[in-house]
C-alpha cells in the first residue's frame, strides 16, 4: 500500500506528499499506529489519521526543489562511488592477476563484484599470507570466511581475502602487491 488519498489534492504538490511521506516523521507516525502487531495491518483510519503539514504551496514547491537537488546530487554521488570503487576493483584484479600461482575467486571483473577479493598463492597457506602482510602493516583476511562449503567444493584449505572500499588508493593497492611478492619470496 504505496498510496494515501487525500481529499483536498490541490493543497498539495504530489511530490511535496511523496517527501513527507519517506520523511522520519511520517514513518514515525505510521510505526506508532502499527507497533506490536505480529502481522502489519495499516488501517484507512490509520492512513486518514497521518498529518501532513498544510502549508503554502509555493513552500511545498520550495521543498521539492531542494529534495530534488538534494537526491540528484546524492545520485551523482552514488555514482560516483560505484565508478571509483570498480576502478580499485579493476585495479587490484589487474594487479593480482600479474602475480604468478596467483588464484583469484569470483568474477574476474568488477562488474559483479563488491570490493571483496578471495584469492590464494600456490605453495602459501593464507593464514601466513596474512601474518606477513599484518607484520607491514596491511590488514587482509585468511580462513573460511564463512563459507567452508565453497572452500570445501572449490578444494582449498583457506583463502586470502581483501576488502576494499572508496578510502582504498592505488597506493595501497600497490603497496599489498608487493606485500604479496615478497611473501612470495620468502616461501620460495
Amino acid at each position: 500500500a504505496n498510496f494515501i488519498a487525500i481529499k483536498n489534492i490541490r493543497e498539495f504538490d504530489p511530490k511535496f506528499v511523496k517527501y513527507f511521506l519517506d520523511s522520519e516523521i511520517a514513518k514515525n507516525q505510521i510505526e506508532r499506529r502499527i507497533s506490536g502487531q505480529v502481522q502489519i495491518k495499516l488501517t484507512t483510519d490509520d492512513i486518514k489519521s497521518i498529518k501532513i503539514p498544510k502549508i503554502k504551496r509555493d513552500s511545498q514547491s520550495k521543498i521539492v526543489q531542494i529534495m530534488d537537488e538534494a537526491y540528484a546530487k546524492k545520485k551523482q554521488n552514488e555514482e560516483e562511488g560505484e565508478k571509483l570503487l570498480n576502478s580499485i576493483d579493476d585495479y587490484v584484479l589487474e594487479k593480482l592477476n600479474k602475480i604468478s600461482h596467483v588464484t583469484i575467486y569470483g568474477p574476474k571483473t568488477s562488474k559483479s563484484r563488491t570490493g571483496v577479493i578471495s584469492f590464494s598463492i600456490k605453495g602459501i597457506h593464507p593464514h601466513d599470507v596474512a601474518q606477513i602482510l599484518d607484520q607491514e602493516g596491511i590488514a587482509i583476511r585468511s580462513g573460511f570466511h564463512c563459507a567452508m562449503p565453497l572452500h570445501t567444493r572449490l578444494g582449498i584449505s583457506a583463502s586470502c581475502r581483501v576488502s576494499l572500499y572508496i578510502y582504498n588508493t592505488k597506493e595501497d593497492i600497490n603497496n599489498l602487491i608487493k606485500s604479496l611478492k615478497r611473501a612470495q619470496k620468502l616461501f620460495s
